[in-house]
């Protein structure tokens, strides 16, 4: 016969499993604990299995039953109570000699968490001590707060409270005192309070330390996660700000954390909502496993394995997000769902909260939820208004690894303390306050500038092109040990979850140590990279407008075309071709209109008044939007041209010179991202020396020009563009060199080429400065 234990008089197995628990006890065991002396408290082990001693007494409830106990253990329970009620006396007292009960402020400590309840000073009163009421304090802001000693909330969690909404000042503090702003005080149910299970706290660069439920531990210790500790963040970025090596690894446990604290401040504070515990570490799971698709140098990838695919026929695009659901599942299927409380339905919805859901798209009916928990899927990836949590960690993430210091100037938690739902325009959907707009701003802001600066910075368009060449040259030779031990391009590791999981930054030093001479190619590219002799930028421009009909392809021919040497060379032409790179620069804020143009993110964010609830949820006309912060544009586009071979850089430099001139109107003037000396210098193949070519009066009195042609008597024919004529540079040689002999005061002058042995001539400080 199988041995049991009472709970609360009622016969139950000593060992219960976590399935067992929820059919017996729906609200679970919060709480439970024994009927002897020690009163102690039982708590499952790591799997959520319940261990009972057999014969003895437990109880659920938050009084000790009297029933069940000796007589020594009721007046050892009744001295406990006196003494709680005699140091709520001390507090009264203590308050009244204060004078007039001034109201309870706390400084920034002062707030709703959701990891083991509130700052300890402010929680309210636990069930089972004296009762309190907002009635029985009507002078007072905010309840009063726990006489516990310190530490004991730490030790037992299940007695932990909502605080509510604390206000930063006594003249608010005391406008609110005829109202209850603190919500309806109740105890957090034990579905919906991740930190009593087990589970382990890690530390992070930016969150400090994170919690993850066993779960997401589990899950965290597989190949399909582990590969991420060798996948760069930032990918080809490192090569700019040497900082930026942190990875995928530690930015998905960061989402993770963000995505349990926003849930949970939800379940908390709008418990009407019905967000239940399977809901809490579906999106958790599902921000923790955003980011196991990608392959090496993240984003990087997509475009070679696309650029492959379409090179042999034309079919759809792939995208990191299908391989990170498709590793999802190939996870789940290893592990006992049932165990955790999860079903099938809740795998389905894991995956939606990873791919997203666009405004108005149909809510699918195989997640088990209704559409009233639409919000949840927009925690992950926000296709409303770009607001997730995915966002707020690389923000911070990324600008720690390359300015060193985070430049998002809005505190995280504040932000996700602002959030609440409301059903608006028809959907539920994840609202801020009002006063939030401004730093909802900045963070769009921040965005913008990592992609100007960082993410799409020129050095990085040019190292990302040398990456994607040598995987591109390496993929028919590097093979991948795929399903089967069967040997696979990396390439084809998108069809394969098995070979997939082998790929990472590793390939790029395991393909520049191989043997293999087929990859002498690729290997010479990576040569350039480490001896930074990278692709050379020809030059940039702006166009006036975010939206051109002009395409990638389209300007490429239009360069081709201006190329004059290649009109009866064919094989000219196709060298140009192979060297010449034509790419895209798109910022904007990470919004757009209906027609496709960049707006405000701020129009389609939905903000609610904490004050006035009556009105609901509402956008902000542009009337209230702030002038200040306010661009008049929310998108540019440039256009970068770079060339693989640095010898045809003259050609295809002119070439892009006369498209700029054809296509003017459609140009704008850039705000300049770094220092135009090298350009605007004279050297060969540069813009000045060109202009120079074409007119001696644009430079009139500059003091470099005799220095210049005294170099190009010594310089070959072909030193500027279209052979000009020698006679110009002979007739200014003598003049230059009187010039060069009467200026005292000049503080720089130029090494000749053989002097130095290089081929451009570089500047050298007189000693008249040292």
């Amino acid at each position: 016969m199988e041995e049991t234990a009472l709970i609360d008089g009622v016969p139950v197995p000593c060992v219960m499993a976590r399935n067992q628990v929820l059919v017996l006890f729906p609200r679970g065991l919060a709480g439970l604990r024994a009927c002897d002396g020690s009163q102690a408290f039982v708590f499952p082990d790591d799997d959520g299995v319940v261990h009972l001693t057999p014969g003895a007494a437990y109880t659920l409830a938050l009084q000790m039953p009297t029933t069940t106990t000796t007589r020594y253990q009721q007046q050892q329970y009744q001295q406990q109570q006196q003494q709680e009620e005699q140091n709520m006396a001390k507090y009264r007292c203590t308050r009244q000699e204060a004078g007039s009960w001034a109201p309870i402020v706390g400084a920034p400590r002062v707030g709703t968490t959701t990891g083991s309840g509130a700052v300890e000073e402010f929680l309210f009163r636990p069930p089972g001590g004296p009762a309190f009421s907002q009635a029985s304090y009507p002078r007072e802001g905010m309840r009063p707060p726990s006489t516990r000693e310190v530490g004991y909330y730490s030790q037992n969690r299940n007695n932990s409270f909502n605080l509510g909404k604390a206000c930063s000042t006594v003249e608010e503090e005391m406008r609110r005192q005829t109202e209850d702003l603190s919500g309806e005080l109740f105890c957090c149910s034990p579905e919906i309070r991740l930190n009593e299970r087990p589970g382990k706290l890690i530390q992070d660069r930016v969150h400090e330390y994170v919690f993850l439920p066993m779960i997401a531990i589990r899950i965290a210790d597989t190949l399909e996660f582990q590969r991420l500790r060798t996948l760069k963040q930032l990918g080809t970025a490192v090569y700019l700000y040497p900082g930026a090596t942190h990875t995928r690894f530690e930015h998905s446990i960061g989402v993770a954390h963000l995505a349990s604290e926003m849930v949970n401040h939800i379940s908390i504070c709008q418990p009407e909502l019905g967000i239940t515990r399977a809901d809490i570490l579906s999106v958790t799971i599902a921000a923790l496993c955003h980011d196991i698709g990608h392959g090496p140098f993240s984003h990087l990838f997509e475009h070679v394995v696309n650029r492959i695919r379409m090179a042999k026929r034309p079919q759809h695009l792939w995208h990191h997000e299908e391989m990170s659901v498709r590793l999802l599942r190939r996870i789940l299927s290893r592990l006992n769902l049932s165990s955790y409380g999860l079903t099938e339905e809740d795998a389905h919805f894991m995956e939606l909260c990873i791919s997203g859901l666009a405004p108005r798209a149909q809510w699918p009916n195989n997640i088990g939820r209704p559409p009233s928990k639409r919000f949840l899927v927009d925690i992950v990836a926000n296709k409303r208004n770009g607001i997730d949590v995915d966002k707020l960690d690389y923000f911070l993430r990324d600008s720690l690894g390359c300015y060193g210091r985070a430049a998002v100037d809005v505190h995280v938690p504040r932000l996700l303390s602002a959030c609440k739902v409301i059903c608006f325009e028809g959907e539920y959907q994840i609202c801020f306050e009002e006063k939030m707009a401004l730093s909802l701003g900045d963070i769009f802001n921040v965005r913008a500038k990592l992609h100007k600066h960082a993410y799409q910075h020129r050095i990085v368009k040019v190292t990302d092109y040398m990456v994607s060449d040598v995987l591109y040259e390496a993929d028919p030779y590097f093979k991948i040990r795929g399903k089967d031990g069967q040997l696979i391009r990396m390439s084809e590791c998108v069809e394969d979850e098995e070979g997939f999981c082998q790929l990472g930054d590793w390939v790029w030093n395991a393909i520049a140590a191989s043997g293999d001479p087929q990859l002498a190619k690729a290997q010479s590219i990576i040569k350039r990279i480490n001896e930074r002799d990278l692709y050379t930028v020809v030059g940039m421009a702006l166009f006036a407008r975010y939206q051109v009909r002009l395409t990638e392809e389209s300007i490429q021919e239009e360069i081709l075309s201006y190329c004059l040497p290649m009109e009866d060379n064919p094989e000219w032409r196709d060298a140009v071709e192979a060297t010449l790179i034509v790419s895209f620069i798109s910022i904007t804020f990470g919004s757009s209109d209906d027609h496709g143009i960049p707006d405000d993110p701020i129009n389609h964010v939905a903000f609610y008044n904490p004050k006035n609830m009556e009105f609901g949820a509402f956008k902000l006309p542009k009337r209230r939007m702030s002038p200040l912060f306010s661009p008049s544009e929310y998108g540019e586009k440039l256009v970068i041209v770079m060339v693989r071979d640095r010898v045809f850089m003259d050609v295809v430099a002119a070439a892009f010179e006369t498209w700029k001139e054809h296509n003017e109107r459609h140009l704008g003037v850039a705000v300049p991202t770094h220092n135009m000396r090298k350009e605007e210098s004279p050297g060969k193949g540069s813009t000045m020396a060109r202009r120079i070519t074409e007119s001696l009066s644009t430079f009139n009195g500059d003091e470099f020009l005799p220095n210049l042609f005294q170099l190009s008597g010594n310089s070959r024919q072909g030193d500027f563009p279209n052979n000009e004529p020698q006679q110009m540079q002979q007739s200014q040689h003598q003049q230059g060199s009187t010039d060069e002999n009467t200026s005292d005061n000049k503080t720089e002058q130029y090494i000749k080429p053989e002097e130095n042995g290089d081929e451009r001539p570089r500047r050298k400080r007189s000693r008249s400065l040292e």
